[in-house]
Formats: C-alpha cells, sequence, structure tokens
C-alpha cells in the first residue's frame, strides 16, 4: 500500500513516506489510525498507536509507538 516505516517495535515507529497522506486530511488520518489501532488490539490483546507527529498535520514523518 505504499507505506514506507522503520522503527523498532512497539516503541518508535517511523513512517517517511505514505500514500494517504497525499488524499486524507489530518481528520482523516486520525480516524483511520484509529482503525489501526484496533488491529494492534486485535492481534496483539493489547496497545493502541499513540501519534507524536504527523504527516497530514504538516511534519516531514510520522512518528508513533504502541502504547499498553
Amino acid at each position: 500500500i505504499n507505506i514506507e516505516m522503520e522503527g523498532l517495535l512497539p516503541e518508535q515507529i517511523n513512517v517517511r513516506r505514505c500514500f494517504f497522506s497525499n488524499y486524507y486530511a489530518a481528520t482523516t488520518c486520525t480516524i483511520a489510525s484509529l482503525m489501526d489501532s484496533g488491529i494492534i488490539e486485535g492481534l496483539y490483546g493489547r496497545g493502541r498507536l499513540c501519534f507524536t507527529e504527523r504527516i497530514t498535520e504538516g511534519s516531514s514523518h510520522c512518528c508513533c509507538c504502541i502504547k499498553e
């Protein structure tokens, strides 16, 4: 889906390129991230994505981690 990411799970996830950032507004990105958090919780039984930076909010990359 043309998303380039790197990092060490669960402490750090950096997304350098995201196809969706060209089309999503910041609010839409936040809602999509909530769905991703649901997937993570379903796979691991716990955790949620916590973002500190987002491409859709003007940052050069997204930065997040998985919190308990």
